[in-house]
């Protein structure tokens, strides 16, 4: 993994559970939606009854209503199982992107990652980090510097696992 690349899940971690949930809820309407489809009983038709529309006419046409309804079904669940695949491999994608930053975060101590998380995920600036962070932990505060280089050195830390 390349520093852009890592520097990319960071700033979209936050982004991407979001995604994931909602990509998971979307996955379950549709998977919900399919089972109701499956199940649902086949349309027959009122007038296929002995004694009622006996001419061919007639039964043709129902005939052509019943196939193309269940051409319509067969379409539809088809449609629905191809879009549940789609959904399935995006957030299979941002679950792997997810785990991934969780692993490396994981592998730094609390300092490190609390200060890439305030960094990244909260969007706070080096010298807010140093001045509010910084002084939340210790009772004290560093310059800008200090804490850009502990984020370097905690960054190259991931990149190296």
């Amino acid at each position: 993994m390349t520093k852009d690349e890592l520097i990319c899940r960071l700033k979209n971690h936050k982004k991407n559970i979001s995604s994931k949930e909602l990509k998971e809820r979307r996955l379950n309407k549709l998977i919900f939606q399919l089972d109701k489809l499956k199940n649902a009983a086949p349309e027959a038709p009122i007038s296929s009854a002995p004694g009622i529309n006996n001419d061919i006419r007639s039964k043709n046409k129902i005939s052509n209503k019943v196939e193309n309804a269940v051409v319509n079904k067969l379409t539809e669940i088809e449609e629905l199982k191809n879009e549940i695949f789609d959904l399935k491999m995006e957030i299979q994608k941002l679950d792997d992107n997810i785990e991934d930053v969780r692993i490396r975060l994981n592998a730094l101590n609390y300092k490190e990652r609390k200060f890439i998380e305030e960094y990244y995920f909260n969007g706070r600036t080096f010298e807010e980090i140093g001045n509010k962070v910084y002084y939340e932990l210790y009772n004290q505060t560093r310059d800008s510097k200090t804490i850009k280089t502990i984020i370097r050195n905690a960054r190259n830390k991931m990149l190296k696992l």
